[in-house]
């Protein structure tokens, strides 16, 4: 779908339409979302995390630790940011320095977890947010540790609730804490490092079985970076800590390498990072150097990818890049990792970048400028599992500011969005931050999708079909909430009762006006015979169906396909509402059969005409979606050939079949005349192949010539599967099977 940028109607809103307000996420460089309600304040230390339904949950500290949800759409689920502990009031001299660090529950809610070094509530603190967005932790949280300091972190405990350390005055101390809020190692948590020697840049990870791992690094004079396993209970199972490197680390992350053991990233003072992986025992498995290049603080990051595999972010040599690792230690991208973006030219890499991946994009946001003092550059980019770019160049360009505010993370929510949260610094003396938001898309553009509501209504509360197939009729209302317009797709899908999904329709580039509905009445779904028996689910997503995955709204209802009892309710005659309902008459996606006509309990097909509809019933067809029927095709080459007159006339071959990126189509014309060649998926979509050199449709022989005539199907940039050529010479017509391997 090509899609259209939303549009909204300012004159609208200031001539006083009755609308209700809602916030939508910004579709240019220029436009953007305020997160906090009242900017131009002091609104610092951001932290994001994907919730529900591919919302974003956002934290910021503002004289206290505040929340707020923002939905796919972007609106605000509360008018005001809600406080994470409202029962605690905390001075104004309340020293904070670091963002809140979050962290998923196993429930679609999530923990906040914040720290207090000095004032009044000295401590590592917690919160319990659920999937709805309500405290579980009274109006006070929960006391963590009991003291505390900047240098602390957050890590999932794999069981659903969460571990934290922390090196309060140069000791360092562990704690989990189970999805209630009980603290699981004692209130006072377990000392992993306390005595006359300096111990600080402490990290977790988990080891699967409700263990942690605990790195450190301690001394005086001279600095070791140490580990140690504890089990469920927090008691230490390595008889020693463990030497990692005798000289400490300007840096070290580890995380879970699946297998009991962890993986760690670090830096030990010269530019390139060393990578080991331990097992359960603390013994080490393998070392790699090099693998990612440290220039400061805050710009390293390694995070767990798809199973068995890591990922490795930082900066240099004028490129953000990435590199990905298996858990043998094998690399798959070049030796010095690939670009997040092509060249920043003589542009400056500002530090504290954020990497998240989410299955199967390495995601980026990095800050570029002409000079340390400005202006500053913000860009979204991605990597794939090939270790290219997936959006662009250089990424997606989200703003451009005069001052940098150094802190900013993203989240890569399940529909295939990307959202940033910013601080952005807007006035120097005296300082002053605005919290900004804004969206990827997975298709590159800024933005959110249209907020449509969507109504699936059958008209029978219970959809029994009989063994020898029939039919059922369902009503569709499509509405656009907001003061926007756009173009949407609408596409229907049944789930078999083995899980299976298929495709019935879809339909690319419905346009709808803002503020208005859509309806569609006595719509009607064949379900044939062969289909097995079983409960289905019949769903209507509408979105960009070039990005299936990111639907923006869907309505769905179940029925039944029994294998005895009633009599069999035969399909229904195709019906055509009327077009008055504000919807234009849109073509389907171009099958092979097409102009049917129905005379008595008999259907006629003819080739080459732009709809799917034959009424045939041995296949899944549905009348009325949007002023045309489709089918769902089998893969059944002996089906299609049965809806075709004179199916041998033409003496249609494959060779080789199957065949590996080419194939030779060869037929003969008794009588001279155009010929049509086109391709097809299994289901019934015209796949564009390119035949004799020319894209789209097939070449066609000179009308004049009779005789044997081959053509090439050139399918190196199709996906493996079933195909179906057809070829239409006149009246005759005739459908061969190909199977493409690669």
């Amino acid at each position: 779908m090509k899609r259209t940028h939303l549009l909204l109607i300012l004159t609208a809103l200031l001539l006083g339409l009755n609308q209700s307000a809602h916030a939508y996420w910004p579709v240019s460089v220029d436009e953007n979302l305020n997160v906090a309600a009242d900017p131009d304040t002091s609104e610092r230390y951001p932290s994001i995390l994907p919730f529900t339904n591919s919302s974003v949950l956002i934290t910021y500290w503002k004289f206290n630790y505040l929340y707020q949800i923002i939905d796919r759409f972007g609106d605000f689920q509360y008018q005001e940011d809600q406080l994470v502990t409202p029962g605690t009031q905390y001075s104004f001299g309340t020293w904070v320095s670091t963002n809140a660090q979050m962290v998923p529950d196993s429930s679609g809610g999530a923990f906040i977890v914040y720290s207090f070094p000095y004032g009044d509530n000295i401590g590592v603190w917690g919160q319990h947010i659920d999937s709805l967005g309500n405290r579980l932790w009274g109006d006070t949280g929960i006391r963590i540790l009991p003291a505390a300091d900047s240098d602390y972190q957050v890590k999932g405990d794999g069981f659903g609730g969460f571990l934290v350390v922390c090196s309060p005055n140069n000791d360092v101390f562990a704690q989990r804490v189970g999805e209630y809020g009980n603290l699981l190692w004692g209130e006072e948590g377990i000392s992993v490092a306390v005595g006359p020697l300096y111990s600080q840049e402490c990290t977790i990870a988990h080891d699967g079985e409700g263990g942690a791992f605990v790195i450190w690094e301690e001394g005086q004079f001279g600095y070791n970076l140490l580990g140690q396993h504890f089990d469920q209970d927090g008691t230490p199972l390595w008889p020693e800590n463990l030497v990692i490197n005798p000289g400490g680390a300007w840096y070290n992350s580890p995380v879970p390498d699946g297998y009991g053991g962890f993986i760690l990233d670090m830096n030990n003072g010269g530019y390139g990072n060393d990578l080991y992986r331990f097992n359960a025992a603390g013994a080490e498995v393998w070392h790699v150097d090099n693998l990612s290049y440290f220039i400061d603080g805050g710009v390293n990051r390694i995070v767990n990818g798809e199973d068995n595999f890591v990922y490795l972010g930082f900066f240099w040599d004028a490129h953000f890049k990435g590199q990905r690792v298996d858990v043998r230690g094998v690399t798959y991208w070049q030796p010095e990792g690939a670009w997040f973006n092509l060249s920043l030219g003589h542009t400056y890499g500002t530090g504290n970048p954020d990497f998240v991946f989410r299955d199967p994009i390495f995601y980026n946001l990095y800050v570029t400028s002409p000079e340390e003092s400005g202006p500053h550059r913000y860009y979204i980019s991605g990597l794939n599992q090939d270790g290219n770019r997936t959006l662009g160049d250089n990424g997606v360009h989200l703003q451009t500011t005069d001052y940098d505010g150094y802190y900013r993370k993203i989240a890569a929510v399940a529909d295939g969005g990307v959202v940033a949260a910013m601080n952005i610094q807007t006035h120097v003396n005296p300082p002053q931050f605005d919290l900004r938001a804004k969206r990827v898309n997975p298709d590159g553009t800024l933005g959110g999708p249209l907020h449509l509501l969507v109504d699936l209504e059958p008209e029978s509360a219970s959809i029994q079909i009989p063994p020898t197939g029939g039919s059922f009729t369902y009503n569709i209302a499509i509405e656009d909430t907001y003061v926007v317009y756009s173009d949407f797709d609408a596409w229907v899908e049944v789930t078999m009762p083995g899980g299976d999904t298929r495709e019935i329709t879809v339909r690319e580039g419905i346009h709808i006006d803002y503020n208005s509905v859509i309806e569609r009445f006595d719509l009607v779904q064949n379900v044939p015979d062969w289909a097995p028996t079983g409960d289905y689910t019949y769903t209507l997503y509408v979105g960009d169906h070039d990005y299936p995955d990111w639907y923006w709204a869907m309505d769905e209802f179940g029925f039944e396909k029994v294998s005895s009892g009633s009599q069999a309710t035969p399909a229904m005659e195709a019906v055509n509402p009327p077009l008055d309902k504000g919807l234009q008459p849109l073509v389907n996606r171009r099958a092979w059969v097409s102009g049917v006509s129905r005379t008595g309990g008999s259907a006629t097909a003819s080739v080459g005409a732009q709809h799917a509809a034959p009424l045939h019933g041995d296949a899944w067809y549905l009348s009325g979606f949007f002023d045309d029927l489709s089918v769902e095709y089998r893969d059944s080459a002996a089906f299609y050939q049965s809806l075709i007159p004179n199916p041998q006339s033409l003496a249609l071959a494959i060779s080789p079949n199957p065949f590996n990126a080419q194939a030779t189509i060869s037929f003969d014309l008794l009588s001279a005349g155009m010929v049509d060649i086109n391709i097809f998926d299994i289901a019934g979509r015209n796949v564009g192949a390119t035949l004799c050199g020319r894209p789209g449709q097939a070449q066609r022989p000179a009308p004049t010539q009779t005789g044997h005539h081959t053509v090439t199907f050139d399918a190196s940039h199709l996906p493996s599967g079933i195909y179906f050529v057809c070829v239409r010479a006149g009246n005759l017509a005739q459908v061969q099977k190909m199977v493409l391997v690669k």
